[in-house]
């Protein structure tokens, strides 16, 4: 634990942290995110990103940014949250369990894995490999904008994973008649 912050064994949904979510706070409003991203479980990321997720449509400005679990956004979006390939990827599926409703899954592909997650060909095989065994997993990635930004080949391995065709612009739309943008 980081010198400075109170040991606890508060428990949220069966699971003891060695932080509670108000020290977490504290290391990230201190710089401290390696020390924060070393300290927090996945799990306890998890849950407060799907508390937040629940009430962020209804938040704006400021509240946002102070609503008591967006530090868990910061926390899994951070550089030091990120060098952890295994920790994304767990984090990634954990938050998909957590999801409640459809609109969630879409929210967590679009969120976590939309801007250049599968231009890494070791990214896009596991992709390939969560969606042959999830059916969440597949509805996850259905909704993703990475037309462009992926290689034809790429895009059609993560197209064959999702189980039907992702969003393209018009013109490129499997029997459009348009050869430009309107």
């Amino acid at each position: 634990m980081p010198a400075g912050y109170q040991a606890s064994s508060v428990e949220e949904s069966d699971c003891e942290w060695s932080l509670t979510d108000a020290d977490v706070r504290l290391l990230l409003d201190d710089l401290r995110y390696a020390d924060a991203a070393e300290g927090v479980p996945v799990e306890q990321v998890a849950q407060a990103c799907t508390r937040y997720q629940a009430v962020a449509d209804d938040l704006d400005g400021d509240a946002a940014i102070e609503h008591p679990d967006f530090w868990s956004v910061v926390l899994a979006h951070s550089q030091e949250w990120c060098a952890d390939e295994r920790r994304v990827r767990q984090t990634i599926l954990r938050l998909i369990d957590l999801a409640p409703t459809d609109d969630d899954l879409e929210f967590i592909g679009i969120d976590f894995m939309e801007l250049g997650f599968f231009a890494d060909e070791a990214r896009l095989r596991w992709a390939e490999e969560q969606a042959a065994v999830s059916d969440r997993f597949r509805r996850t990635i259905r909704g993703l904008w990475v037309w462009g930004d992926l290689l034809e080949r790429a895009f059609e391995r993560l197209e064959r994973a999702a189980g039907t065709p992702l969003p393209r612009p018009r013109q490129y739309q499997v029997g459009s008649t348009l050869t430009s943008a309107s």
